[in-house]
């Protein structure tokens, strides 16, 4: 698999990243992130794992110690409840980064994903662990997202692969595979897909419509990493903020710019449960209490999408 391609020498020059993502859809960044700032967010997954048994309780690498994994998700709850990214974004070296790659300050989407993929033993049939675009889930919203590793991931750890170049075949996702809408198989050939060797302190920046995947880990290790997502704060943001009240065709948030938004929902709004998927307009409005934190992106009056924070 090749290599993504190093875009770190371009960082002050606009003009030049804009074209490699309209060519690549990713920029990848090399030692760009501030190492205590990175090690404050990979100690919480530390002590996450230790606090499950399933690595030893000095240890300073995540090497699995071999105990059952059944109660170690991917997906790590006790950090969303925690907020945790909201410490990582706010640290002012890496909101200086991002100021000066954005020209402007960062408005930080409220839709993250704590990762830990723990060792896979066995033959393994594939060596991508779930290939998907962000932009299919997270319609008309303009953001990026932000891939962190947090510690060093190599080819048997496996890590992030993106599909260079196809961001401009359109979605991929196949419309008719409800609620999940998978990607089909062969619908991506082999020999697109780039990855690298990752360190703490490097990122990796993509589009929403570019495919990408987890690979397989195939080491001893668990493989920590944390995905956020910005835009610029000139961008057109999406509603982020607090239900109001919802009702059968509507929803009225607490914008975080301090104003009530009304938005129509009918059966074009994307509807996105806590995993992604899309789930009936009817469910949603059952679901959504007022008070909860809600994403809504907008075209006019009526909502594109609307899900919860995460």
């Amino acid at each position: 698999m090749q290599p993504l391609w190093d875009a770190t020498h371009l960082i002050g020059d606009a003009d030049a990243l804009g074209k490699v993502m309209q060519e690549r859809g990713y920029w990848f960044f090399r030692d760009v992130l501030d190492a205590g700032a990175v090690k404050r967010m990979r100690d919480r997954y530390m002590a996450f794992l230790r606090d499950g048994g399933v690595i030893a309780a000095d240890a300073d690498e995540p090497i699995w110690n071999g105990a059952p994994l059944d109660n170690i998700p991917e997906k790590i709850e006790p950090l969303h409840e925690q907020r945790a990214w909201r410490s990582f974004v706010a640290e002012p070296t890496i909101h200086a980064f991002f100021t000066r790659l954005l020209g402007v300050a960062p408005f930080w989407i409220p839709s993250v994903e704590y990762r830990i993929t723990p060792p896979r033993k066995g033959l393994v049939n594939d060596f991508l662990t779930g290939r998907h675009q962000d932009g299919f889930a997270n319609g008309g919203i303009e953001l990026l997202t932000c891939w962190v590793p947090l510690t060093d991931i190599d080819g048997e750890v496996g890590g992030l692969a993106m599909a260079e170049g196809l961001q401009k075949g359109g979605i991929l996702h196949d419309l008719n595979d409800v609620p999940k809408h998978r990607i089909p198989d062969g619908a991506i050939p082999d020999d697109v897909w780039h990855r690298s060797d990752y360190r703490p302190g490097d990122l990796v920046m993509f589009c929403p419509e570019i495919p990408h995947s987890g690979m397989v880990n195939r080491s001893d290790k668990f493989r920590l990493s944390v995905d956020v997502r910005v835009m610029p704060i000139t961008g057109k943001l999406p509603v982020v903020g607090n239900v109001v009240e919802i009702g059968s065709d509507y929803v009225v948030t607490a914008n975080h710019d301090g104003r009530d938004v009304r938005l129509i929902l009918d059966d074009n709004t994307y509807c996105r449960g806590i995993t992604g998927a899309r789930i009936p307009l009817p469910d949603m409005v059952e679901r959504v209490q007022p008070g909860d934190p809600v994403i809504v992106s907008f075209e006019g009056e009526h909502a594109v999408l609307l899900r919860p924070q995460r």
